[in-house]
């Protein structure tokens, strides 16, 4: 093998080194890129997380005390047609006549 093949199987061997090492650029340039991305994601969805668990944490009392609020204007006005204690009172036109509040009606009897 002369010097002038020498220098065509080197220059051979320097291309096939080279196109290798080109094909491998690309992944070894998109790698960084891609993790970079997948860091800022996974914070944006940390912070998502946690200005979530916050609005639930501002917002929890509102439950309980809409609870206790309902229940005391149940126990303040009774429940319709419970008849328990605090219960709406449903006089009678004889009770009212009797305590005086009304007076009774005439009443007919015959033709006039």
């Amino acid at each position: 093998m002369g010097i002038t093949e020498q220098g065509y199987e080197v220059g051979r061997e320097n291309y096939f080194k080279s196109v290798a090492l080109a094909g491998a650029l690309p992944g070894e340039l998109e790698n960084p890129a891609t993790s970079a991305g997948n860091a800022a994601l996974g914070g944006a969805e940390a912070q998502e997380k946690s200005a979530e668990d916050i609005t639930q944490a501002n917002n929890a009392w509102v439950g309980p005390v809409a609870g206790m609020l309902g229940s005391l204007g149940k126990a303040a006005i009774g429940v319709a047609g419970s008849g328990g204690a605090g219960s709406i009172p449903n006089p009678s036109m004889n009770d009212l006549q009797n305590l005086g509040m009304v007076s009774p009606l005439p009443s007919f009897s015959g033709n006039p």
